[in-house]
């Protein structure tokens, strides 16, 4: 039997002692709420007006992560066709460099957040956010092989102090290994309607310095308009077509002399590849009904950040890369990803959102 998220209350979800580490571990005893209805929550956040997060594991082999206000579903099984019906993406293949070798690679692997509803709202339509998806470095296009490559170590568990649900795994693509930690609580600011951190870490394991080393990951989303922050210090829409932008012209043309340019022009089709520069890297959405009204915005470690990018504005993506140019030989670099669900439609509501942000890198 499926779990449909509107037929969900609280007291189907289980909370799960800080002591259960592995998916698939046994789940504790059911949840009773201890949340304080009308409380605004602050940053620090006592315990009597938190409420208690908890995780469920679903038949569909995913897991339903309660906090405050909002349902997550996070899936780590690579290709689980289980839920490409609640997430509005199906497993799909597709070939590619069909000029060389042709190499059937999944280009939709489902891997991260497949769901999101936020309390009285209809659940986000299409959603799947922090997936992996390409990397580049020079004189290597690698697209779509970080989905192609298993999910390994994945975790989820209850913090000691039961404030949060931590999500982790890693998975070793063409000798780079990249660990995913996405950590779930109760929304620090009242304006903020949910909130969560994805921390990214990249490890060069190939033996050999890889230089201009990019990693891309997805954000789809229901096709609409996407806006970013410019440059100008203004907040424009991106374009449709693919979009993106940079902190500076000189990785606009670090990103047009990669492979990830072959890979954008092979699928373009008549559609123009272009190029910004932003004053902060993040993105938002329209205002959604499945938002409450509000919006999307997703930050990006500005340390890490080669481009946030949209394509055909279905997707709000983002391209990592080391801080310090190429990526030596058993070097790491880590970068966070920052989801909020709030107001953003002014510089001034991009400010202070971004001030929260930038204090926690």
């Amino acid at each position: 039997m499926s779990i449909e998220r509107r037929e969900l209350d609280r007291r189907d979800f289980i909370a799960v002692s800080s002591a259960t580490a592995l998916a698939g571990s046994a789940l504790a005893m059911p949840l009773r709420s201890t949340a304080s209805t009308g409380l605004a929550q602050s940053p620090s956040g006592s315990p009597a007006s938190r409420e208690t997060v908890s995780v469920l594991k679903t038949p569909k082999d995913s897991y339903q992560i309660r906090v405050k206000g909002a349902t997550i579903d996070f899936n780590l099984v690579p290709m689980n066709s289980q839920i490409a019906e609640d997430c509005g993406e199906k497993v799909a293949y597709s070939s590619v460099r069909p000029d060389a070798v042709v190499l059937a690679s999944p280009i939709s692997c489902l891997v991260g957040i497949v769901g999101l509803a936020l309390d009285g709202s209809p659940r986000v339509p299409r959603i799947v956010w922090d997936n992996r998806e390409h990397q580049f470095w020079e004189g290597f296009e690698g697209t779509y092989e970080p989905r192609n490559v298993v999910v390994n170590a994945p975790r989820v568990e209850v913090t000691a102090d039961k404030s949060a649900v931590e999500v982790s795994y890693y998975y070793i693509a063409n000798f780079v290994k990249t660990t995913i930690t996405s950590r779930f609580a109760d929304p620090p600011f009242a304006e903020y309607k949910c909130m969560w951190d994805t921390t990214i870490t990249v490890e060069n394991l190939t033996g050999k310095v890889l230089k201009n080393y990019l990693q891309f990951f997805a954000c789809y989303h229901q096709a609409g308009t996407n806006y970013y922050w410019d440059s100008s210090n203004e907040i424009k829409p991106c374009p449709g077509g693919g979009f993106n932008a940079s902190p500076d012209a000189e990785t606009i043309q670090m990103v047009q002399a990669s492979p990830y340019t072959v890979h954008s022009n092979r699928y373009k089709r008549d559609h123009q590849i272009v190029f910004f520069q932003y004053k902060k890297p993040l993105l938002i959405s329209q205002r959604q009904p499945w938002f409450g009204g509000l919006q999307h915005v997703m930050l990006v470690d500005p340390r890490t950040c080669a481009t946030v990018t949209t394509w055909e504005q279905q997707a709000r993506d983002h391209t990592v890369r080391p801080p310090k140019g190429d990526f030596q030989v058993g070097e790491s670099f880590t970068s966070r990803v920052r989801h909020v669900i709030t107001a953003a439609d002014t510089v001034s509501d991009l400010e202070k959102i971004w001030g929260h942000f930038e204090q926690s890198l």
